[in-house]
Formats: C-alpha cells, sequence, structure tokens
C-alpha cells in the first residue's frame, strides 16, 4: 500500500450541520471552510493548505480504512461542534483516531474546536482544555443562540463571524508553520517477532497498537526459513533499524530451521540480547503470569521464560509498557531488578472516595490489605487547619503513595473531575504512565458516564464489587520503579 503523504487540515461534522440553506449556494460549514482556504493561502502563500472535507462520507456515514488513514496523518483537525457531531457515532470515531495519532506525535494541541450550539463537550475534550472559537450569540434577553454567518456571511468585515474567521485562520496557519518548519520525524520500526500459532492473536494486537500509534511493525513479510544463515540475515536488517525488540513467548518452543537443532524463537532472542547487549535496541518480553515454568520440559526454553527483560504480567498491561517505552526512550530495566519482593517495598495506594461511597472505599481499602497494599485515605484531624493547609497536606499524602485510586459509585462526575483533576496537579501534569484508576462501581445506572485518561486505568464493577478487578492496577504500579527508589 502506498504511504499517504501528510495532509494539513482535517474538517470533522456532521451532515445535519452543512445542509443548505434556503436561498444559499451551500451549507454554512462548506462556506466557512471554503472561506477558511481563501485566508490559508493569503497567511501561508502558495497554494496554502491541504484541506480534507468529505461531503459523501458525511452523508451515507460509510467509513473506510483509506479515510481513517488519511486523519491520522493530517496535521491540525478542526471539528465543528454541535448537538448533531456529538451524536455522530462517525464523528466521535473521527476525534478518537485523531488523538489517538496525535498522542504518539505529540500533536495534541492541534486540535481546534469551531462552537456552533451551546453544547456540554464530551470528557475526551474537556481533558484537552481547549479554548472554542464560538460563532453562536445568545444576548441577555435572547433566550435562543443566533449562529453567526447563517444563512449567508455578512458582507461586512468587522461583523463577529469574519472576527472568528479571521481568528481561526490565523491559529491553524501559526500551527501548520510550526509543524512545516520541524523536520519530519521517519516513522520509527518496532520488531515485533515471530512467535508460536498459540500467541499469533496477541502478537497481531501488539503490530496494530504500532501501527495506530504511527510506528511501523516488522517484520511485514516471514523471514526465509531455508536456512539459518538466511534467516539471521534478515532478522539482523530489521534489529539494526529497529527502535524496540518485542517477544512475545509461551509454553512451546515452536518450530526449528531446516540445518538448526535451535527454534526459531531462541534464534530471535539470542540475536535481540547481543543487539540490546550493544546499545542498537531495546529489548522487551512477555509471558503469561499463570504460566508454571515448572511443566516447560526443554532446560533451554525454561530459562529463556525467566529472562531478565521477561515481563510475566497481564497483556494489556504489557501493551501499557510498549507504549511507555516509545513516548519516554526508556531502557527498561531487567525484569528481576522490578520484581523486587513486596515486603521490602511495600505499595501504597491513595483511596479517594466521596461520603456518599464510604463503605465501598472500606471494602476496597480491605481487599488492598489483603494484597499486601498499604490503602492510604485522607487524614481527618480532630481540630482541622485551614483548608489551604488540609489541601497541601492531601497533596504531599499524593506525592508519597504509589498511585490513586477513585471510588466513584454514587459519587457525581463532576466530584470525580475535580479530583482527578487535583491528583493530576499533584503526581505532575506531564506524566504520561498509569499512575491511577477509577474504579466504577454500583449504581449500575446507564446515565453514569465513564471517566476515561491516558493516566487512569477504569475498573469496571458497576454491577458488583469484585476484588479481583484491583489486580491489574496493583500489577501496574508495581511493575515500574518506585519514588523510593529514584
Amino acid at each position: 500500500m502506498t504511504a499517504l503523504n501528510a495532509l494539513d487540515v482535517f474538517i470533522s461534522y456532521a451532515h445535519a450541520d452543512d445542509e443548505v440553506p434556503q436561498g444559499a449556494p451551500a451549507g454554512w460549514v462548506t462556506t466557512l471552510i471554503g472561506e477558511l482556504k481563501k485566508i490559508l493561502r493569503r497567511k501561508l502563500g502558495g497554494s496554502g493548505a491541504a484541506i480534507w472535507m468529505d461531503h459523501e462520507l458525511a452523508a451515507n456515514q460509510n467509513v473506510t480504512a483509506e479515510l481513517l488513514d488519511k486523519l491520522r496523518v493530517s496535521r491540525v483537525l478542526v471539528m465543528v461542534m454541535s448537538p448533531g457531531y456529538q451524536q455522530s457515532p462517525w464523528c466521535q470515531r473521527e476525534l478518537a483516531n485523531f488523538l489517538l495519532a496525535a498522542e504518539a506525535r505529540r500533536l495534541r494541541e492541534n486540535v481546534f474546536v469551531v462552537e456552533i450550539e451551546p453544547v456540554d463537550w464530551p470528557q475526551a475534550l474537556k481533558d484537552l482544555d481547549l479554548t472554542p472559537i464560538r460563532f453562536w450569540n445568545r444576548g441577555f434577553d435572547a433566550p435562543v443562540p443566533v449562529l453567526y454567518g447563517y444563512p449567508l456571511p455578512p458582507p461586512d468585515a468587522a461583523s463577529p463571524y469574519w472576527r472568528h474567521l479571521n481568528e481561526l485562520a490565523h491559529w491553524v496557519a501559526t500551527r501548520l508553520v510550526a509543524q512545516r518548519a520541524a523536520p519530519a520525524a521517519p516513522a520509527r520500526t518496532v520488531l515485533v517477532a515471530e512467535t508460536t500459532d498459540d500467541l499469533l492473536d496477541q502478537r497481531e494486537s501488539v503490530a496494530a497498537l504500532l501501527r495506530q500509534h504511527q510506528f511501523e511493525p516488522v517484520p511485514a513479510r516471514a523471514y526465509p526459513h531455508d536456512t539459518e544463515a538466511a534467516y539471521v540475515r534478515a532478522l539482523r536488517d530489521d534489529l539494526r533499524r529497529g527502535t524496540l525488540f518485542v517477544q512475545l513467548l509461551g509454553p512451546y518452543e515452536g518450530r526449528r530451521l531446516p540445518d538448526t537443532d535451535a527454534p526459531m524463537i531462541a534464534l530471535q532472542t539470542r540475536e535481540a540480547l547481543a543487539a540490546q547487549r550493544e546499545g542498537a535496541i531495546t529489548l522487551i518480553q512477555w509471558r503469561d503470569p499463570g504460566l508454571d515454568l515448572a511443566t516447560v520440559k526443554s532446560d533451554t526454553h525454561r530459562a529463556l521464560l525467566a529472562g531478565a527483560f521477561v515481563q510475566a504480567c497481564g497483556f494489556e498491561q504489557f501493551r501499557h509498557e510498549i507504549l511507555r517505552l516509545l513516548s519516554h526512550d526508556a531502557e527498561p530495566a531487567p525484569a528481576a531488578k522490578r520484581a523486587a519482593p513486596a515486603a521490602a517495598r511495600q505499595l501504597s495506594i491513595f483511596v479517594d472516595a466521596d461520603a456518599v461511597d464510604a463503605d465501598l472505599a472500606s471494602a476496597v481499602c480491605e481487599s488492598l490489605g489483603a494484597s499486601d497494599v498499604q490503602a492510604v485515605r485522607a487524614a481527618e484531624p480532630a481540630q482541622p487547619p485551614s483548608f489551604a493547609r488540609a489541601l497541601e497536606q492531601q497533596r504531599e499524602t499524593i506525592r508519597r503513595c504509589h498511585g490513586v485510586l477513585f471510588v466513584y459509585g454514587r459519587a457525581t462526575l463532576n466530584w470525580l473531575s475535580a479530583r482527578v483533576g487535583y491528583a493530576t496537579g499533584a503526581v505532575g501534569l506531564r506524566r504520561d504512565d498509569v499512575w491511577g484508576a477509577v474504579l466504577d462501581g454500583p449504581p449500575a445506572d446507564d446515565r453514569k458516564l465513564p471517566f476515561r485518561s491516558r493516566n487512569l486505568l477504569n475498573l469496571d464493577c458497576r454491577t458488583g464489587y469484585d476484588p479481583a478487578t484491583l489486580d491489574d492496577f496493583v500489577a501496574t504500579l508495581r511493575a515500574r520503579p518506585r519514588p523510593a527508589d529514584a
């Protein structure tokens, strides 16, 4: 498949917002983007900006892989926010795909919102802390909002329509100039090693995750299997140009090449370890934590499964670790160094709950204690200090803990948003790893919105609290270096 050239601007909008008014030559969105193109040509020179706006797709909801690819390579996303946009599954998919791609390329600030109706934004946009360009106005004595430039833009250049359009064009042009000036980073290569047949689905899951975040998984096709020399030569070529070596290990050794007794998995590990020792690549391996090594018959394969870079953890946690390494260019510490006994360094988690969820929070604390985790609650002194001092004490408590667990049962979404925002300030605004979790507890109310964040795991207990849902969160915190080790 031919690689797509980068696009400048992708217009995400709902078809209902671009219906042609009586007497107008085009819909409101089409007219706005047409004028935006003219202003960008003036600001940028030449042909201006490459803008993608698909009229057919907006009408028939026919999502294609090619169009998703166009979205992922776009530098800027302009969203026309309205009730119709929020109700469109395709528009929500556009937003999610752009944010995933932008997350890997650090382009989250390249999202612009054109608001044409007063609406409550989805949480994903609230997390970006964006300032919308509002093309509507509601007077003090007029309860109905008025859309600027509808059905036709006014000829007066000083009108709010043209002022807001010029503001949008200015900020889009500013971001495009900055992106064009920066040298384009080539797609980074990640070697996802060939594995045994029982792990093919997991391997494809890793490859799909990498492609979603704009990395290139290799090999694109199987290495030659006729001789060891040919196999190793192709493997070394990918190791030389790769950033990360990912290997999934199971209970079986897998196939061997015709001219050697060594399984292909062992050959891959041998070559990757050699490249890692030379500083040419980062190495990360995985196996199921439920695999009993005593049942593995081959001594050689058992030693491979217990290697220094093998992580015995949940698969979703392993996927998070892959992205963390690629985001930070961090070298994973050998697993043996990370897996210090819990007794030597007890994990501590701050449990944050509203008074209405006190019983659920108590059950959570009891479950954490049974897993040798210290559950920390906000202190309630007999003579409380000032409100500011109490907040500062709680901030210090959060900083001393290894993670934060928010109990979201009967509490409101506003309470949760405020508590997450406060904790984010305590742990560090620029943290990209998972440092917290939201326990989404009962009641199982369809109107209760789930909370999503790249820093938080979502633990679904809406139909009833299950202590086992804490396992992945605890394992995630234990797998990373502790603050005490820094």
